[in-house]
């Protein structure tokens, strides 16, 4: 019957719109992860086809937001979540599916991963099998990076709160985090050392650079045609516009602009409390407005630990 259902109701949705059939693919895929036992395979198997199909005329640009749970230092069940939706927007077609900050080792860390540095370790590890999980569709991953290579330690701290791109079974990319909040709950300096340009950067991770040492400029990422300047979390909320003073001497958002990237898209694991989501989108608003630039955001779900 719900395959039925799926078959009748969701072809007819066209007359409304892309933003329609999105809404209703949305409840769909939502109600599959949320409960996938109960939806037999031939139900499954409906949905994803029509997914595509429906997805398929609206072209390149295409991004699923996976706006996951993480539980802080439960990489497998981490992963395995991660894993579940690179697989679902594999099957969709679309070009990009993106994950909350740290949405492999979760958020927030604290001084979890400077006890017990195994666990960034295996949080790099498990990254690579996600990789290797990797298809057309571009994986999105905020994971914690290692400074430390070959048991040499670089001045400042160790570890970069960084994202991955990942795509054709390898990592194709990593941005890091530039600004690093220590107010109120977060406390991301004591932990992570600041990345000193915004966009893609080199890291041990990618095998091989890809950029001059001298490139000053933001590097943007690039897949299907489309430009991406990607941001995490804190890296957005510094605008000379809507912020006075600003709390930092950068504006990475303004960085990526200057580069023309054709969409801002920005990750997070912004914690939320009464009054801060009008904030946030009113921020994020004024950021894609002032610009001329769509503003992309995704953030963590549920519950944040410790905060």
């Amino acid at each position: 019957a719900l395959s039925d259902w799926i078959a009748t109701i969701g072809p007819g949705l066209a007359s409304g719109g892309p933003a329609t059939l999105l809404a209703f693919l949305g409840q769909c895929l939502d109600a599959f992860l949320l409960e996938p036992t109960a939806w037999p395979r031939e139900a499954r198997r409906r949905l994803l086809a029509w997914g595509r199909e429906a997805l398929a005329p609206l072209g390149p640009g295409l991004c699923l937001l996976a706006q996951t749970n993480p539980s802080p230092g439960d990489l497998a069940g981490n992963a395995s979540a991660i894993a579940r939706r690179m697989r679902l927007a594999e099957a969709l077609g679309v070009d990009t599916v993106a994950f909350p900050e740290l949405a492999l080792m979760g958020y927030p860390v604290r001084d979890a991963i400077a006890r017990f540095p195994f666990l960034v370790r295996a949080n790099e590890a498990w990254l690579l099998e996600l990789a290797r999980l990797s298809g057309k569709t571009r994986a999105l991953v905020g994971f914690v990076e290692d400074r430390r290579r070959d048991g040499a330690l670089p001045t400042g701290r160790p570890f970069h709160n960084s994202v991955a791109i990942l795509a054709n079974g390898r990592v194709e990319g990593v941005v890091r985090k530039s600004l690093l909040p220590t107010y109120g709950e977060y406390e991301d300096w004591r932990t992570f050392e600041a990345s000193e340009r915004a966009g893609l950067v080199d890291s041990p991770l990618l095998g091989v650079p890809f950029r001059a040492d001298g490139e000053a400029a933001a590097v943007l990422a690039e897949w299907n045609g489309v430009r991406y300047g990607l941001s995490v979390c804190e890296d957005a909320w510094n605008d000379r516009d809507y912020f006075h003073p600003p709390l930092y001497d950068r504006d990475p958002v303004a960085e990526l602009a200057a580069a023309g990237p054709d969409v801002l898209l920005n990750l997070s694991a912004s914690v939320s409390r009464s009054r801060k989501e009008a904030l946030k989108h009113d921020m994020l608003a004024h950021a894609a407005a002032k610009h001329g630039i769509p503003l992309v955001y995704a953030n963590q779900s549920g519950a944040v630990d410790e905060c």
